[in-house]
């Protein structure tokens, strides 16, 4: 069920956006994704073209002075890496590949960035558990077999256990699928993404199927979507063991949404839509929340060199506060995250280099 939560006027205290470090020189960006860990402080992993459509991605850490690089993954193939998901668990950081929008791999910076066993998809989201396993949501367009496992255009969860890593060359390790739905020839997924809740073992996911959002938090039951689904496109899901569940999406009207459902609860609310000028190419959203209730989402907006990022309080509920990162041209490749009390937003222009900038999220 979907309940719309009127929002009044709430003052609120921002300092500016501030860069971090220098911005590296590397051409050609391709992707971008950002992390953080116990200390708060972001971690990057950007890709680049080398030569040939090959793709390096380097992985860099903020140490509260500068950017140090911590690894870099060079290309096996000529196509390339063109998608990744950086995710930094129980002190380890992990990539998530896609080669060539074919195949993929999770690589394990606990065991030399291994690969995992390989495997064919269109989409997926990933977590890692408390045990170190990796569990996975997605959608592949082959059938199973031998080689690559495959789920016939079916979504699925699937689970890749640590063990599966320390063995060289990684082992097909795959586990426990467990069939959510099937693609048609009307209604395909357009996105996907898994999250891991606070409590341990635990996750959420999230998918559109023909144009609606559902949203599960138990593998085996989700077919039944928390508080119902309701209309969207890309989207962005996060969790707070006090404050609950957040979805930002793009609705019908092309226009960001916020969508809560506060803990112990089993309805949605709207909690607005905090950017109102945003861009027609409606890419991505990423949306987070502060220990102390402050949410933070963000889009591109209408004017090609802006990355908008709108702040809400669910504590003093009131109007979204929408704050611009402006950069020096065109953005054409970014990511926002939010560790501790900061903002963090990391952006390519015209492809070339990655500038991260920063801001204090403070409110009265």
């Amino acid at each position: 069920m979907l309940k719309s939560l009127f929002l009044v006027a709430l003052p609120a205290v921002v300092v500016g956006w501030s860069q971090m470090g220098d911005t590296t020189a590397h051409d050609r960006i391709t992707a971008i994704s950002m992390d953080f860990d116990f200390d708060t402080f972001p971690c990057v992993a950007f890709g680049y073209n080398v030569s040939d459509g090959r793709t390096n991605i380097p992985v860099v850490a903020w140490n509260g002075t500068g950017w140090v690089q911590e690894y870099e993954r060079e290309s096996q193939f000529a196509q390339g890496y063109h998608e990744f998901i950086l995710k930094v668990r129980n002190n380890v950081k992990y990539i998530g590949l896609k080669i060539h929008y074919r195949f993929g791999s999770v690589l394990n910076g606990a065991v030399g960035y291994r690969g995992s066993y390989a495997f064919h998809n269109q989409l997926f989201g990933y977590d890692i558990d408390s045990q170190g396993d990796m569990v996975m949501l997605w959608i592949s367009e082959l059938a199973t077999s031998p080689s690559y496992p495959g789920t016939d255009n079916n979504l699925v969860v699937i689970r890749y256990p640590q063990s599966g890593w320390v063995s060289y060359p990684a082992e097909d390790h795959f586990t426990d699928q467990i069939y959510i739905n099937k693609q048609t020839e009307t209604e395909r997924v357009t996105d996907v993404k898994l999250i891991r809740a606070k409590t341990p073992n635990t996750f959420f996911g999230a998918y559109v199927l023909g144009g609606m959002i559902s949203i599960f938090d138990d593998v085996r039951n989700a077919a039944n979507p928390l508080g119902g689904s309701f209309p969207g496109t890309a989207m962005d899901i996060t969790y707070s063991a006090k404050y609950g569940l957040f979805v930002s999406s793009f609705g019908t009207s092309n226009e960001l949404e916020v969508h809560h459902m506060p803990e112990g609860s089993n309805d949605w609310v709207l909690l607005g839509k905090p950017i109102h000028k945003i861009s027609e190419r409606l890419t991505k959203t990423h949306i987070r929340v502060t220990e102390n209730g402050i949410v933070v989402a963000a889009c591109e907006h209408e004017e090609a060199n802006i990355i908008t990022v709108g702040i809400y309080s669910v504590e003093m509920p009131g109007q979204w506060i929408e704050k611009n990162v402006i950069a020096s041209g065109p953005v054409t490749h970014w990511e926002m995250g939010v560790g501790g009390q900061t903002a963090y937003v990391a952006y390519s222009v015209s492809a070339k280099g990655l500038t991260v900038v920063r801001e204090l999220l403070q409110y009265p």
